[in-house]
């Protein structure tokens, strides 16, 4: 048997499977397909809530695809008298979280760091995943610069990387 967390179907979307996804994506999804279709968005929490309370309570599915997902997620639209932001809603893929500490620990070299990472996502992007998130900065930066004491030029090499991680997706870097 396998326990998973909140009681949520892994999401699938190709060769990759997501286990843990906040509900802001879904919030996301609803929010561009309102602007699509040029109206406002009632209720929206409610939907959000929806969506995660069929996830966590109706669907027996261990492995949901995102495509499938979206599926109902429209036909629940519909449902409820939104047909015109169901007509806009296009699948969604969660963000990824890239825990850059892991690449530097690999590649602790600045130059072979930054061409693993835009490798890794490269894949990520092939797949159809755009939206990322990173992690582990800090540790990235020490694993970088080869100590374990943060100093004044860890500071200057967490601002760089914060600038380099900015041009992927400035929106969610955390």
């Amino acid at each position: 048997m396998i326990g998973f967390k909140q009681n949520r179907p892994l999401l699938q979307h190709g060769m990759c499977l997501f286990a843990e996804y906040g509900d802001f994506w879904i919030s996301d999804a609803l929010e561009k397909a309102a602007e699509k279709a040029k109206v406002s968005i009632p209720f929206k929490s409610d939907l959000v809530e929806a969506v995660k309370y069929y996830l966590e309570n109706f669907c027996d599915l261990s492995v949901l695809k995102v495509e499938e997902l979206f599926k109902r997620m429209r036909k629940m639209l519909n449902e409820v008298g939104l047909s015109m932001i169901a007509s806009h809603l296009s699948v969604q893929i969660p963000p990824v979280v890239i825990n850059v500490a892991d690449i530097a620990k690999d590649w602790p070299f600045w130059l072979f760091f930054q061409s693993a990472l835009n490798h890794k996502l490269a894949v990520l992007r092939q797949s159809g995943i755009t939206h990322y998130s990173f992690t582990d900065k800090k540790a990235c930066v020490l694993a970088l610069q080869g100590c374990h004491k943060w100093n004044k030029r860890s500071q200057n090499l967490l601002d760089e990387l914060d600038f380099i991680l900015s041009r992927y997706q400035p929106s969610l870097i955390k």
